[in-house]
């Protein structure tokens, strides 16, 4: 799946279960139903991946018009 940047998201829970389920689209286009231990696992993989991004674009040289 590849989102734009102004994508609409959403989130549901069930606390009973554990379940979250994150929508993504104006009209819910896509959704993950995702148990609480698969969501911190997914967090942990975003904020790695989030940190090497912005690691990367701070080393990117700026250029001068």
């Amino acid at each position: 799946m590849e989102m734009r940047a102004d994508v609409t998201m959403s989130y549901e829970v069930d606390r009973d279960n554990k379940i979250a389920t994150l929508t993504f689209g104006s009209r819910n286009e896509y959704s993950l139903a995702i148990g609480l231990r698969n969501l911190e696992q997914l967090l942990e993989l975003a904020s790695a991946a989030r940190l090497d991004l912005v690691a990367h674009a701070e080393r990117e040289p700026v250029l001068e018009r």
